[in-house]
């Protein structure tokens, strides 16, 4: 498991730090991933630091509330849960979890991601709260 791009990758999401995160990423990168309206998928660096920026960027208030990081093989294993406050949401604080696989590249850097996403919830409706 690399021991400094993936703690990069993790720390540009939770300091809404969109050029750390292009930059912890080979420039020829992609990204699969899973969101509530379907499979998506991005090439390059740039791109993919585009879609975290139009999920994370542009906020009143945001809160890392939990984020792990580990190793499965050679994968990466990387997640978060975020709260968030934003205008272009119906509620005042949404809540959305993230989990991901990366392999890295030649150069150390990430090279592939697979992404599963929760989808953006106000906060304190998920189906624990829910019983």
């Amino acid at each position: 498991m690399d021991t400094a791009t993936s703690p990069a990758f993790l720390r540009a999401i939770t300091d809404q730090d969109f050029a750390q995160l292009i930059g912890s990423l080979e420039p020829d990168a992609t990204m699969r991933a899973l969101l509530p309206g379907g499979m998506r998928e991005w090439t390059g660096a740039e791109s993919i630091g585009a879609a975290f920026a139009r999920w994370f960027g542009d906020t009143s208030s945001y809160e890392a509330l939990d984020t792990s990081l580990d190793g499965v093989g050679d994968l990466i294993a990387l997640s978060w849960r975020l709260r968030l406050s934003a205008a272009r949401f119906d509620a005042p604080a949404m809540v959305v979890e993230q989990h991901v696989y990366a392999a890295i590249g030649p150069t150390g850097r990430i090279a592939r991601l697979s992404l599963m996403c929760s989808g953006f919830w106000p906060e304190g409706d998920d189906a624990v709260s829910r019983g």
